[in-house]
């Protein structure tokens, strides 16, 4: 996992898998609140907003997966650790100027890529999602 910086300066170096785990939990189980909330908006459509800047290749790839079936819901669109704020045990997300309705899998791909994660620590994040 290495060194991540949290919001309000928290360091988290090397924490081990126990802290971590506690630490994912908590991002999974505000991930699920706001991805609960109810909305009537239709979905960002990421296809047509990124169709410029993608190579055919990558298109090609991103319109099979616009095909696919998905639920849309409220998405925070931004989710990196400098917009995560982790204090005494209150997890709480800033920055939220690009939030948007689109598929719950763009905010968890986001936590993957950006936090770095393991396959062990995406399988431990993976396992406190209750609508997986």
């Amino acid at each position: 996992m290495g060194t991540t910086t949290l919001g309000l300066g928290l360091l988290l170096t090397s924490l081990g898998l126990p802290p971590w785990a506690g630490l994912l939990q908590s991002i999974a189980r505000t991930l699920q609140t706001l991805h609960r909330i109810k909305h009537h908006q239709k979905p960002y459509d990421m296809l047509k907003a990124y169709k410029k800047s993608l190579s055919n290749k990558a298109f090609l790839l991103f319109k099979k997966l616009h095909l696919q079936r998905s639920e849309p819901v409220l998405c925070h669109h931004d989710l990196n650790p400098k917009n995560i704020l982790f204090q005494a045990h209150k997890l709480t997300l800033i920055d939220w100027e690009y939030a948007r309705i689109n598929d719950r899998y763009f905010d968890l791909a986001s936590i993957v890529v950006e936090f770095k994660l393991t396959n062990q620590e995406i399988r431990l994040f993976f396992t406190h999602l209750l609508y997986m």
